[in-house]
This record gives C-alpha cells, sequence and structure tokens, in this order.
C-alpha cells in the first residue's frame, strides 16, 4: 500500500494525458492541410483522388482518436473518483480514540 498525500492525488487527478488526445490533434492538423491543398491547388485526377482519399481517412481518424481520447479520460476519473472514495483523511500525530497510549 502507498499512501497518496493530498498534493500527489491532486497532480495525479489534473495530469491527464493520452495517447489518443495527441493523435487526434495529429491527425486534425493533417486534414486541415489535406484539405486546403484540396480546395486551392490543382492536381491531376489520380493525385486529387489520393489527396480527397487521405482527407477522409484523416477526418475518420481525427474521429476515432477523438471518441477513445474522450473514453480514455472518462475511465481516468472513474479511477480518480474510485481512489477518492476509498482515501481517508489522515492527520499526522493525532492519536486515535482507540490508541493504547491513553
Amino acid at each position: 500500500m502507498y499512501p497518496v498525500q493530498k498534493h500527489e492525488f491532486e497532480i495525479l487527478a489534473s495530469g491527464y494525458s493520452s495517447i489518443h488526445l495527441g493523435l487526434a490533434g495529429c491527425f486534425f492538423g493533417a486534414a486541415i492541410t489535406l484539405g486546403a491543398t484540396v480546395a486551392s491547388v490543382t492536381l491531376s485526377e489520380g493525385v486529387h483522388r489520393i489527396f480527397v482519399d487521405s482527407l477522409f481517412m484523416s477526418v475518420a481518424f481525427t474521429f476515432y482518436c477523438g471518441l477513445m481520447a474522450i473514453r480514455d479520460y472518462r475511465n481516468s476519473k472513474k479511477v480518480v473518483g474510485s481512489i477518492r472514495a476509498e482515501t481517508i483523511d489522515v492527520v499526522v500525530g493525532q492519536t486515535s480514540p482507540l490508541s493504547p497510549s491513553q
């Protein structure tokens, strides 16, 4: 068992990060770039089709990774909530009413 101090617990609760969140950001950036390229540059038919397909896949991956990031966030909140529910406050230096030293 590892005792967690309050400030450590707050750092744990606020320090959420997910690989899915980073991937969603990367795919979103790729989708913006591909969309701007398709909209502004004249491309040959074959290259245009590749760019449009890549744009569609980037949007789909952005959506998927975004949903997985939301799922990870909710799971982490659930874990933090269960830890918080099982945590009891302990004041160092006070004796328990049941302690034999009285």
